[in-house]
């Protein structure tokens, strides 16, 4: 067994190849760049490169994540200026202690049966996401406040799918229209308004409304970084540094730092960061546990200086995947607990929520909570998965659904004390 868990069932191997775009519930987040790419136009922050095949997937153990990529394998990484960087335990002073306790509760859909819940707030007062038809369609995007249904809306296009929302309820939503094309849409107290800019894929705001996201730039779906200042802002690009040609922006933090990734062609993309100040500059490659050289970090949210992510490490024949936690100010890597499985969303206060094996995990400092499950339970790796799409800044609520191949979806939230 490899020293990280080795997770991603069915519903993970969907999740990473969203560009074949089936419903999000069966997801996220392996080709393993185009998918990846997709996949951040889906929901917010993925990694980004080119080709996609077909995936084979390895049995799921414990911690961290492995799978199998065979005939996926992308040309040489992209250079990185930076040099590697050594991750170390994390001291119980890196984060706050972790809560005492966390509940689970299902969010109400109407008496709806399949739902999910894509959103969350900082200020964990808001959530929203979608509902189905009773044949398993997306019909209606729906918006709860303080655990209650809020708003009920049209889906403004096709496939239409909340990616963030601020703590003033407004948020962001991307769907298909015509040809297949993606819009985004800016979305507040019930109306929406098509943001600027042609085929493009919003993924993240913040606090001031600044919006960042993606713009697709060929028929092979090759993309550019791109921020908007405002809703009714035209999309700007986000300069790229020397000889990358590709990338796109997932995540912005409250100081306007922007995370993202770029890549040259259809080379492996590598993190990114676009600081207020018109610079920018790549992350470092972190080391795995054992001391190894990652191949690359996989960044998956930013906020307050800190940015949470996976240490990567291709071979032959899979990918193992590391969570780690990344500190802006120091350049320091701090290794997770293995039982986060995916570092997927991160606190002001560095907490970070992942997806687990078996249920969400917890982590601040060096403590790992393991969150409630909903419902049913199952110790066989692949029958129930849970998705987890935000923290509020204090880490004490958590949005995200559950999904089963004999399950309806629900949409759910956490709140811990």
């Amino acid at each position: 067994m490899r020293d990280e868990n080795e997770m991603i069932d069915d519903e993970g191997a969907v999740r990473l190849l969203e560009p074949l775009r089936g419903d999000p519930d069966v997801r996220t987040v392996i080709d393993v760049p185009r998918a990846m790419a997709e996949g951040l136009r889906r929901r917010r922050l993925r990694r980004w490169s080119s080709g996609v095949a077909a995936l084979a997937v390895t049995a799921v153990a414990a911690g961290g994540g492995t799978f199998a990529v065979a005939a996926m394998r992308p040309d040489d990484p992209l250079p990185r200026p930076t040099p590697t960087a050594s991750a170390r335990t994390p001291s119980a002073a890196a984060a706050p202690v972790g809560p005492a306790s966390c509940a689970v509760t299902r969010l109400p859909t109407a008496g709806v049966k399949k739902a999910l819940a894509t959103a969350g707030d900082p200020s964990g007062r808001w959530a929203a996401g979608r509902l189905y038809s009773t044949a398993g369609h997306p019909t209606k995007l729906v918006v709860w406040k303080d655990g209650a249904i809020d708003k009920q809306v049209a889906m403004p296009g096709s496939d239409a799918t909340f990616g963030d929302l601020n703590s003033a309820g407004h948020g962001l939503v991307t769907a298909y229209g015509a040809g297949d094309h993606e819009s985004s849409y800016f979305y507040q107290d019930g109306r929406f308004t098509r943001l600027r800019g042609s085929d493009v894929s919003a993924g993240a705001l913040n606090e001031a409304g600044v919006i960042v996201g993606g713009r697709t730039v060929s028929a092979d779906l090759d993309m550019i970084p791109v921020r908007w200042a405002s809703a009714t802002a035209a999309p700007q690009p986000l300069p790229l540094p020397a000889s990358a040609t590709n990338g796109s922006a997932g995540d912005i933090a409250e100081d306007g730092t922007i995370l993202g990734s770029v890549s040259v062609g259809t080379k492996t993309a590598a993190a990114y960061l676009w600081f207020p100040d018109g610079t920018g500059r790549y992350l470092p490659v972190p080391k795995m546990r054992d001391g190894t050289r990652a191949t690359s970090f996989v960044g998956q949210s930013i906020s307050n200086g800190w940015v949470a992510g996976s240490a990567v490490l291709d071979t032959a024949d899979s990918s193992t995947f590391t969570p780690v936690r990344y500190r802006i100010a120091t350049g320091e890597y701090e290794f997770l607990p293995r039982e986060l499985g995916t570092a997927a969303r991160i606190s002001a206060d560095g907490w970070i929520v992942g997806e687990g094996q078996f249920s969400p995990v917890l982590v601040a400092g060096t403590r790992a909570v393991k969150l409630p499950p909903y419902g049913p339970t199952s110790k066989n790796p692949g029958e129930i998965s849970y998705d987890v799409r935000g923290i509020s800044a204090d880490g004490a609520v958590i949005v995200g659904y559950k999904a089963g191949l004999q399950l309806t979806n629900d949409p759910l939230m956490w709140t811990c004390r």
